[in-house]
């Protein structure tokens, strides 16, 4: 599986880090941390009181598909950001 985590927004909209991505064995913590169906309904969930700020573009790619999902910041829950940190 690998996980590409891209960024935008924040100050005047640019890309506010790299594109980073990383490649982990399915059924890892990490896999599964990034489980794409845990990842559309966080980015499905309606955002109330968004600001404008970082936005996250994330990247899966495994078993042959690709799916993508973009969210806030705001949106993400802590324990995913501090992983997303990590990568």
């Amino acid at each position: 599986m690998i996980i590409r985590i891209e960024t935008s927004g924040g100050f005047a909209g640019i890309a506010a880090a790299r594109p980073r991505q990383v490649e982990t064995p399915e059924g890892s913590k990490l896999a599964h941390a990034f489980d794409p169906d845990a990842l559309a309904r966080i980015a499905d969930a309606p955002c109330r009181d968004c600001p404008d700020g970082l936005r996250y573009r994330i990247t899966i790619v495994a078993g042959g598909a690709q799916r993508c999902f973009e969210m806030p910041e705001s949106q993400i829950p802590p324990e995913l950001l501090d992983l997303i940190d990590r990568i």
